[in-house]
């Protein structure tokens, strides 16, 4: 099975795909900077592109996890800014199929 038929069949999104991205620690200064400045216009850029009145429930993948626990699971606290800046916090109460909301992911990276 190719990847696209595979993101297809885990209903992940591009929302999902750019809020998993991992912050880069090899990177220093102003090309961190740049970087995770590229990587926020990115993820607004795919937020944007979500249809008006879109559930949070309509943007789940396949384990039921949202962009947001994505975004969490990586530790990524500005990408996890973005998404409920641009989607809402309705994602905060958001369970995976695992029973796990995004902060209690953000707690396991601790």
């Amino acid at each position: 099975m190719s990847w696209p038929q595979r993101l297809v069949e885990s209903r992940v999104t591009n929302v999902h795909i750019k809020a998993a991205q991992i912050p880069n620690p090899g990177l220093k200064g102003k090309k961190k900077e740049e970087y995770d400045k590229r990587t926020k216009e990115e993820l607004e850029r795919a937020i944007q592109q979500i249809p008006p009145r879109t559930k949070i429930h309509d943007l789940c993948d396949h384990r039921s996890a949202t962009p947001l626990h994505y975004a969490a699971s990586n530790g990524n606290l500005a990408l996890c800014e973005v998404i409920i800046a641009g989607m809402g916090k309705d994602q905060l109460f958001s369970v995976d199929a695992s029973r796990k909301n995004a902060s209690s992911l953000c707690s396991l990276q601790e």
